[in-house]
This record gives structure tokens, C-alpha cells and sequence, in this order.
């Protein structure tokens, strides 16, 4: 099972922080059945759900589940379909999604200096093969926003591409211009870490919250801007007073919590494609030790994981059951603290 997806069992800290009020929001059921059918090379029921998300429009679920699904994809098992049919844009998309997890596992999440040049050499024949794929999708259905998001991505392993990344991000939030994923990677690339500005990443996740649908997740992008901020100090600058005083500062507290509130006021409810915003409030939300909003963020995760919101600074597994233990007893064992450096590859996948 994908880590990302939910637990077989609940831990008893789970349990406390899990509510029952959104387990039907995060029914895994679907996603599980689909990645089964892949793995086995059958690819009927993930195009039924391409079309059923085509026709609602709801790019948000399309991209989530894709983002699932793709890594139980085997290679070659999409070739005789996409032969038979080289102008099906579903079958574009899959493929697209499937080959930029190879491109994704292939470059790992080691910085460029920690990377073998066999790594390197293979990222970028995925690379590669990747965006030509998109490419193809976007030509076969130029008002799908999906295949610019993973492009996106796409864009920013290799320095040499990221001036197509706001291109593409242009296009996709122009067909959806509430396409949360595509303003939170967005907010990521424009990071100080990734050569931006703690300005530049922060304004695009208050614009993003400006064009808002009233139930969307956007709130998530302010959050993840602020985290970036902090995990610089920690983990770049190494000043660890500036880093704490950071997640102490009343502006940065007070819009975060204005955020969360918007966010979560009735009659909004989470969805399952939810799940990994909801995860980066909660992270943020242990690191500042304000356990009454981690519980509510973690309460509307309805006890599923998503591992990679945990991983900014030190061991994202050992972080996620310290901030279980804290939100169901107050006890914080400070397994959040700097240590095991994370992968700044592999976490915003």
C-alpha cells in the first residue's frame, strides 16, 4: 500500500485525533481497487474515473488519484493500448503520470551533490520521455489542466528547464484557476531554497487564496510558504533562534490561524483529496505546540497518513507519531527536531 494512503489500523493516538464525521470523505476504497487493476496491467476503471473527473470537472480528485495510482503502473504494460489507440488523451495522461514516477524514483530525493551521474543520466532520459507525453496529452485535450501540473513538476528537477515551469503553471490555473495543485508547487519553486525568495513564495500562495472557490483547500498554499520559510532557518541558514522565533511571530501566527479558520468553518468538509493539505496545517500546527488546531487538523484527516508532509526536518515518521502523541496527551517528545535531514526532492511529491 502506498504510504500515503491510509493505515490499515488506527494506534490509540490515532484513534483520539481520528473523527468519524470524515471517514466517509476518505474513503480509500476506490483508489486501492485501481491501484490493484494497474498492477495487474488493467486499465478500465482508472479511464472510467478519468472520464467521470473530466466530466465534473473536479481536476483536484483527477490529479490525487493519478498521483496514487501512477506508481503501480508496470513498465511497458500501457505500450499495446496506447499503440491501439495513439490519440486517446486518457491514455497520454497515464502514461505522462506513470513515466514521471520513474523520473521521480530514478533522481531520488538526495541534493545533486549526494546524486550518482547513473542517477542523473537516467532522470533525464525520464525526463524527457515525460513531458513529451504531457505534451502529447495536452495537444490530444488542451482543456484538461491535469498534465500541466505534472509537468510542472517535471520542469523543476533539472535547473536548465524551470523557465517553462510558469508557463505551465500559467496554463493550468487558466483552465482551473482554483487548481490547488498547481499553486502549491508553485509556492514550493518559488521558495528561497529552490533560488526564489521567501516573497515571491509567499505571494503566490496569498493569490491563490485570493481566487479561492469558497470550499477550496487554497488555505493550504499560506501554509506551506510559512513552513518553507521555517525549514530555511532550520535546515539552510542552521539558526535555530530564528527559526523558533518564526513560527512565534504574531503576523505569521495570526494569518495562519485566520487561514485555518476560513478553511474549516461550516459548511466546508474535507475531501479525500484533501489529505495532503490538511497534513501540512497539522505539521505546522505541532511545530508551534498549538495542540487544539492539530487536533482539528488532524481530526479531518480522519486518522489517514500522508508521510511526506511530515518530512521538512528530521525523521518525517518518527515527527508524524510525536505529533499523535502530543495532540492525544499533550506529551511532545521532540521527535521533530532538526536531525535526519529530509529528502528536498522527494517531500512535495
Amino acid at each position: 500500500m502506498d504510504p500515503r494512503s491510509s493505515t490499515p489500523t488506527l494506534t490509540s493516538e490515532q484513534a483520539l485525533v481520528s473523527n468519524s464525521q470524515f471517514a466517509s470523505d476518505f474513503d480509500t476504497r476506490e483508489s486501492e481497487a485501481l491501484q490493484q487493476q494497474v498492477a495487474q496491467g488493467d486499465f478500465t476503471g482508472l479511464r472510467q474515473f478519468l472520464a467521470r473527473t473530466k466530466q465534473n470537472h473536479d481536476w483536484q480528485d483527477r490529479y490525487f488519484v493519478l498521483d496514487l495510482v501512477a506508481p503501480s503502473v508496470q513498465p511497458g504494460s500501457l505500450d499495446a493500448l496506447c499503440d491501439a489507440e495513439p490519440n486517446a488523451s486518457d491514455l497520454s495522461l497515464i502514461r505522462g503520470t506513470h513515466l514521471f514516477d520513474l523520473l521521480s524514483k530514478s533522481r531520488g530525493t538526495k541534493t545533486a551533490d549526494r546524486t550518482t551521474d547513473q542517477q542523473m543520466a537516467q532522470a533525464e532520459h525520464y525526463t524527457k520521455a515525460t513531458i513529451a507525453a504531457l505534451r502529447h496529452a495536452i495537444q490530444l485535450d488542451p482543456l484538461d489542466p491535469t498534465p500541466h501540473v505534472f509537468a510542472m513538476r517535471s520542469f523543476q528537477v533539472f535547473s536548465n528547464l524551470h523557465k517553462h515551469l510558469h508557463q505551465a503553471y500559467q496554463q493550468a490555473t487558466h483552465l482551473a484557476s482554483d487548481f490547488v495543485p498547481a499553486h502549491f508547487i508553485m509556492v514550493n519553486s518559488q521558495s528561497e531554497k529552490w533560488g526564489g525568495s521567501h516573497a515571491q513564495s509567499l505571494q503566490v500562495a496569498r493569490s491563490a487564496i485570493s481566487h479561492a472557490q469558497p470550499s477550496s483547500d487554497a488555505s493550504a498554499c499560506i501554509f506551506l510558504a510559512h513552513i518553507l520559510v521555517w525549514q530555511h532557518a532550520t535546515l539552510f541558514e542552521k539558526v535555530q533562534k530564528r527559526a523558533q522565533s518564526y513560527l512565534n511571530d504574531p503576523k505569521v501566527v495570526r494569518e495562519l490561524n485566520e487561514a485555518f479558520e476560513h478553511w474549516t468553518r461550516p459548511p466546508n468538509q474535507p475531501r479525500r483529496s484533501s489529505l495532503p493539505y490538511l497534513h501540512h496545517a497539522a505539521y505546522w500546527y505541532y511545530q508551534t505546540g498549538d495542540r487544539a488546531r492539530l487536533q482539528q487538523a488532524l481530526a479531518r484527516t480522519a486518522g489517514k497518513r500522508w508521510d511526506k508532509a511530515w518530512a521538512f526536518s528530521g525523521d518525517g515518521h518518527r515527527t508524524y507519531a510525536s505529533a499523535l502523541e502530543f495532540a492525544a496527551t499533550g506529551s511532545k517528545n521532540g521527535s521533530g527536531l532538526p536531525g535526519k535531514k529530509p529528502g528536498f526532492f522527494g517531500w512535495f511529491k
